[in-house]
């Protein structure tokens, strides 16, 4: 069942085509080994194989596909090792319909930009880096204590949360300290991608909530 929405919502998508559901990572290996496609959405928790072990034998075979990760694996240890392997994005589960039809939007962007058929200058190239990877954040441009990896983790993970966002639901989405999540939510609160409010109380200290912005 989840498996056929997946491939409603990747057909719903301009130029999109699904063809192979594979249940397992062997079966997706024997299948890419021997068919040309373009991208693989892969999830790391596999019934035989371990996503990252996928990813890492399609790099070393030189299959020519790229890679969508949809998972719930949220430690910040896969997020790193995936993105060195040369991710296209990494989405955590559950997630929101509409963050994935815009990953599949910049990968067909992206796919359009190589396939002019034209040589490409150096403005070329920077556009379709930036369509690669228009969700991460760079790391020359965030203050010190603060990891690109991490951001991009946490970001993903308040995605599908609507309302109130306080400390303790970033610490059960992801495993930070409360001083780290507070300090994450605060600058996303400056980037204006949360709106900071106070909760106040009848007795003690007001109680500091972040509230995601739209779009």
């Amino acid at each position: 069942m989840v498996a056929d929405l997946n491939r409603q919502f990747t057909e719903s998508c301009e130029g999109f085509q699904v063809v192979k559901i594979a249940h397992t990572g062997m079966e997706a290996l024997e299948f890419i080994s021997s068919t040309p496609i373009d991208l693989v959405v892969l999830d790391i928790f596999l019934p035989d194989i371990r996503g990252t072990e996928v990813l890492k034998d399609i790099r070393k075979s030189g299959y020519p596909a790229d890679i969508l990760l949809i998972t719930a694996a949220h430690n910040a240890d896969t997020v790193e090792e995936t993105v060195r392997l040369g991710v296209f994005d990494y989405i955590i589960k559950p997630f929101d319909v509409a963050r994935y039809k815009e990953s599949l939007a910049n990968y067909r962007h992206y796919r359009e930009s190589l396939e002019s058929g034209q040589d490409i200058d150096q403005r070329h190239v920077d556009v379709v880096v930036a369509r690669a990877h228009k969700k991460n954040i760079s790391p020359d441009t965030l203050p010190k204590g603060i990891n690109a990896t991490t951001m991009d983790l946490i970001r993903q993970a308040l995605l599908p949360l609507r309302g109130e966002i306080s400390i303790d639901d970033v610490c059960a989405a992801v495993p930070l300290s409360r001083i780290t999540a507070y300090r994450y939510l605060e600058y996303l609160a400056q980037e204006g991608f949360l709106k900071k409010n106070q909760r106040y109380q009848r007795v003690g200290r007001p109680t500091t909530v972040y509230v995601r912005e739209p779009g």
